[in-house]
């Protein structure tokens, strides 16, 4: 028998026979379980960041424009949708993109970085035909 460790200080004995398939199984396969769990811990996305937006500012900056326009009531409900859509669609577009997750800048207090410029350019970016590709 090849044993590893014999005896402790008090005497007693611990077998840790390498010739023991029970035991050498046991530990492989312990081992296999540390290799599959390091290599998916690779694998795992990382945590989303939390993000604010200015929701609040961003639609009344819309409204001034709307405003200024004196547009027929029909007119002005397809374009506030059309705007509703196209923020829906950035922010989503954004935060998958990006990995984050979007409060509104009213909701967090602090540590939230604000993207709201960033959107703002992008939903401009959609006003002037300029689309995302869609996934």
């Amino acid at each position: 028998m090849n044993i590893v460790f014999n005896k402790l200080k008090n005497g007693a004995y611990i077998l840790f026979d390498t010739n023991n398939t029970y035991i050498m199984s046991f530990l492989f396969g312990m081992l296999g379980a540390l290799v599959i769990i390091f290599i998916f811990s690779f694998m795992q996305k990382p945590f989303p960041t939390i993000a604010t937006v200015n929701i609040t500012g961003i639609v009344d900056r819309f409204i001034k424009e709307e405003s200024h326009k004196n547009l027929e009531p029909n007119l002005l409900k397809k374009e506030v949708k059309e705007f509703g859509n196209k923020v829906d669609f950035v922010l989503s577009h954004y935060s998958k993109q990006n990995n984050i997750i979007f409060f509104p800048s009213e909701a967090v207090i602090a540590g939230g970085k604000d993207y709201t410029p960033a959107i703002i350019n992008d939903i401009n970016h959609l006003d002037s035909g300029q689309m995302y590709e869609k996934n």
